[in-house]
């Protein structure tokens, strides 16, 4: 850097290598900052979130979705879906984050948890399944619960996703 240059003199592409190296937690704070530092920040937070469902998939739509621009859908990259752990669960908890992922283009890594892999199964799973199918640039796929057993009778929605997803890597 010359002489009297500061950080907010570099430009977009470098200050997201400089913030890629921050935890998700301080580039969340250093977000809120400044406009210039911000924008990479932002960036670097949306690009890997995490999500307890079906319970906040209501508020992880409105959070998601209520943006005009679509900023923070054009940065998620990874999605990791854990257990809610309420004994209630709506009967369409799935269906706001099904809308979320049918919007989110750029998603390349999926991590659903048992709750979401257990409503795959459900008579409704196909809204859910149909949303993770659609997803294109999708690379990762972490199915954590499935077993040998699990893969010898896959339910509809499952056998759905797997065939998609196999033949979407084969033709990359």
């Amino acid at each position: 850097m010359a002489p009297g240059a500061n950080i907010l003199s570099l430009n977009d592409d470098i200050l997201g290598i400089v913030v890629a190296w921050l935890p998700q937690r301080d580039a969340a704070k250093l977000a809120m900052t400044s406009r210039v530092v911000g924008t990479a920040a932002r960036r670097h937070f949306l690009s890997s979130l995490q999500l307890t469902a079906p319970v906040a998939s209501i508020r992880f739509r409105k959070f998601m979705l209520d943006e005009e621009d679509g900023y923070r859908l054009q940065c998620l990259r990874k999605l990791t879906i854990h257990d809610s752990n309420v004994l209630y669960e709506p009967p369409d908890g799935y269906t706001p984050l099904a809308d979320v992922l049918e919007r989110a283009r750029n998603l390349q890594t999926l991590v659903p948890v048992t709750s979401v892999e257990e409503h795959l199964a459900d008579p409704n799973g196909y809204i859910l399944g149909d949303a993770i199918a659609s997803l294109r640039d999708l690379r990762e796929l972490d199915l954590r619960s499935v077993d040998e057993e699990g893969l010898d009778q896959p339910s509809p929605a499952y056998s759905y996703i797997i065939y998609w997803y196999v033949a979407c890597t084969r033709n990359t």
